[in-house]
């Protein structure tokens, strides 16, 4: 997926409840959901280079934990250098000035597992669309896709984004009223939007098995088909691009499953 749900999703896996564990919990989830794709450094050396490691040895369960554990050690850093500046303030105040009260240290066992699930929900998410990823790599160099949802998906970003700023609206009319803030603002805005993208997940999956059926009880191409790939299309889950691989040629078609129609035009074909 593009950065920005990446972001979105990390966000809301810290304020779904892992927020109310340990402090930082939210910073280590954004931090983590995007770690991954720090490999895009490689396009300074070159679109080759690019190609050829992005979505490499950052995209797979083995560097997930790793992942995880870099985030953690940069809080951690971020932290001890915080504490060590308070203790300064403190110690330059005058002694009958009242120093302010130090926050609660981080727990760091739930911070690192909120960090490490983030970082593994970057992998869900880029295995979802037609680009995909080597979650097994250097191991097995193998390209997974579950390629039912496209790179960016406006339906995902829209939860997400409401998710995050419903609580900040509604935030804003309880100071209007004078009412009490509510701590951890948001928790059932996030669990909306995570239980509405799986949910979306489970529709584009039952819509793409259901294009698969419809090509394969049709002959759309004139030899019999070796492979079959079908790429989805952003917001609509009904409309699908299949290519259909043949020994001598390939077609694409595409396809509608909400009225069943499929058109192809074999003018098209490449040898």
């Amino acid at each position: 997926m593009e950065p920005i749900t990446h972001f979105l999703t990390g966000a809301c896996i810290g304020r779904a409840g892992l927020n109310r564990k340990t402090a930082y919990a939210t910073v280590a989830a954004v931090l983590a959901a995007e770690a991954a794709d720090i490999d895009i450094l490689w396009s300074f050396a070159g679109p080759v280079e690019s190609l050829k490691h992005h979505r490499g040895i950052t995209h797979t369960f083995l560097a997930a934990p790793i992942v995880a554990g870099v985030v953690v050690g940069g809080i951690w850093l971020w932290n001890s250098w915080r504490k060590r500046r308070r203790t300064r303030l403190a110690d330059a105040l005058d002694q009958n000035a009242k120093a302010s009260p130090a926050p609660p240290p981080p727990s760091w066992a739930w911070l690192y597992l909120t960090a490490l699930i983030a970082a593994l929900s970057h992998l869900l998410l880029d295995w979802t669309n037609n680009y995909g990823l080597r979650p097994f790599f250097p191991f097995n160099p193998r390209w997974y896709a579950g390629s039912f949802v496209f790179i960016v998906e406006p339906v995902l970003l829209a939860m997400f984004s409401l998710a995050l700023v419903m609580p900040w609206l509604l935030g804003l009319a309880d100071r209007e009223i004078g009412a009490r803030r509510t701590p951890f603002r948001g928790r059932g805005w996030a669990i909306f939007a995570l239980t509405g993208m799986v949910l979306f997940w489970c529709w584009r999956w039952a819509e793409q098995a259901q294009a698969r059926a419809s090509l394969e009880n049709i002959q759309v191409t004139a030899s019999p088909v070796t492979r079959l790939a079908l790429e989805p299309y952003p917001v609509t889950p009904y409309r699908w691009h299949a290519i259909l691989e043949t020994e001598d040629l390939y077609q694409t078609a595409e396809i509608n499953t909400w009225t069943g129609e499929i058109t192809s035009d074999p003018n098209r074909d490449v040898i």
